[in-house]
């Protein structure tokens, strides 16, 4: 088990994964954790939007954890500060909102009444810090743009692969790379240069001649990157690649965002919060970039089956200068 050392109050701390949102254990007791159970908890935080994991990874997660803990005296019993880790966590994982975390604050700590209350508010407030802690760090190394101002600003994001197999445009039988810039081209010949709604759009994913022969992960990709064009939502550009990242784009749902926020700053009362103002001075800085390393190592460079063709002017092709 890893270890964090922060200095506070002139006393040493050494604390274990309890204090962290995303590392707590699953079980209430952490030596009851099964290497199953772990996989699988993985499995579903993993599909959090990127800045989440971030937040919920950060030094400033495990310092708030540990003020709520201390309140109550309770920062040496692994146990409890594990629940209040896991509160905070599944407010973005379990979606536990007012009702939920009164009982689950009420059955597994044992609080009641005005002291239940000033806890709930106080997880939060914690979550609330999560999200603005993520979306800052998320923000250094992610631009979160639409795809016409991706384009505009690094067009080589145009030739970025979707899917594996060569794609064959309009009235034309040269195999192309399955390339944004070929995807945009059949998309627009197939079904006009215009905005589309969502029924055209569907057609094109499940009935064109090339995109039919994605796999669904592929063609989910294909179809945030064609909602992008068409709505004007967000993708998630890695500033330093420049390549886009439609997985991760995937993951944010902007909806659930908006009544997310409204959760967590409705009726906030900031008199009535434990978490000290004063930060704590962390003798480890890095704990948090970790998301950072664990993404950058899953990324995959997309293979090529086949050898660039030569690209032959087609007959009504569309100049993709249209898109932006």
């Amino acid at each position: 088990m890893e270890f964090l050392i922060f200095l506070s109050m002139n006393k040493l701390y050494f604390f274990s994964d309890q204090f962290s949102p995303r590392n707590a254990s699953v079980n209430w007791d952490p030596e009851q954790d099964l290497p199953e159970e772990t996989e699988a908890f993985f499995e579903e935080y993993n599909k959090l939007p990127l800045f989440l994991r971030f937040g919920l990874g950060s030094d400033l997660a495990r310092e708030k954890v540990y003020l709520l803990a201390k309140k109550f005296d309770w920062e040496k019993d692994e146990k409890k500060v594990g629940e209040i880790s896991r509160l905070v966590r599944d407010v973005f994982l379990r979606n536990l909102r007012e009702a939920d975390l009164l009982l689950r604050i009420k059955e597994k700590l044992s609080l009641f009444g005005k002291e239940r209350l000033l806890f709930y508010q106080n997880i939060k407030k914690i979550a609330f810090l999560v999200k603005k802690e993520g979306e800052k760090e998320f923000a250094e190394d992610f631009f979160w743009w639409p795809i016409n101002k991706i384009i505009n600003t690094y067009p080589e994001t145009l030739q970025q692969k979707i899917g594996y197999l060569p794609i064959f445009l309009e009235n034309n039988q040269v195999p192309m790379m399955p390339s944004i810039e070929n995807w945009f081209q059949d998309y627009l010949l197939k079904t006009g240069v215009k905005k589309h709604n969502l029924l055209e759009r569907s057609r094109y994913l499940f009935e064109g001649e090339n995109s039919k022969k994605l796999d669904s992960t592929e063609r989910k990709k294909l179809g945030i990157l064609l909602k992008s064009y068409d709505e004007g939502i967000n993708l998630v550009l890695d500033k330093r690649d420049k390549k886009l990242e439609l997985e991760e784009s995937l993951k944010i749902d902007q909806e659930w965002l908006t009544a997310l926020d409204f959760f967590l700053t409705q009726d906030l009362k900031e008199e009535n919060l434990f978490l000290e103002k004063k930060p704590l001075i962390f003798v480890k800085q890095d704990y948090g970039k970790e998301e950072k390393k664990d993404f950058s190592s899953f990324k995959r460079r997309i293979a090529q089956p086949f050898k660039d063709k030569e690209k032959k002017e087609l007959k009504n092709v569309l100049d993709l200068s249209q898109l932006v």
